[in-house]
């Protein structure tokens, strides 16, 4: 019987999918849950993560500005490191909150690398006073199959313990 129950407990181990690896920011004082498999690059006060297929760029970028309204003027102009000829859902982001820090969230369509994309913005204040900019970037055709986990991606975003 106990040789059962341990089979049985193993298999389980084996079955149940991998753990996400929370992962903080170096300077935003923030937290975010990568999903296993992703890669994640940090080069400074920037954080690159991909889905396993590369079909999903998450960029988090710690912004110079210190509020919001100096952001936003500036967004575009930092966003055409990545993507071209975007366009916006609103024409200005919409306030909201992300577990609790004060947020600014758009979303939009652009070309990135010359294909068709969909792109999201969550402009963050964060617990250490910084200005954290979350740029999600997914072709367009594939954005359905990986919908879910954007969004639990950016829920994922919070206060660092």
């Amino acid at each position: 019987m106990k040789t059962k129950v341990l089979l049985a407990l193993a298999l389980l181990a084996l079955a149940s999918p991998a753990a996400a690896e929370i992962k903080k920011h170096p300077t935003a004082n923030v937290e975010i849950d990568i999903p296993a498999g992703w890669t994640t690059n940090v080069k400074g006060e920037n954080m690159i993560l991909t889905d396993p297929t590369n079909d999903v760029a998450f960029i988090l970028v710690v912004s110079e500005a210190k509020d919001f309204k100096n952001v936003v003027g500036d967004l575009d102009k930092k966003l055409a490191n990545f993507a071209t000829d975007i366009k916006w859902a609103n024409p200005k982001p919409e306030a909201t909150k992300l577990n609790g820090m004060d947020a600014l969230a758009n979303r939009g369509a652009a070309k990135v690398s010359g294909k068709d994309a969909n792109i999201g913005l969550v402009v963050v204040q964060t617990p250490s006073n910084k200005i954290l900019l979350v740029v999600v970037m997914v072709e367009s055709s594939k954005y359905p199959a990986h919908k879910d986990e954007i969004q639990k991606l950016i829920a994922s975003i919070k206060p660092s313990k």
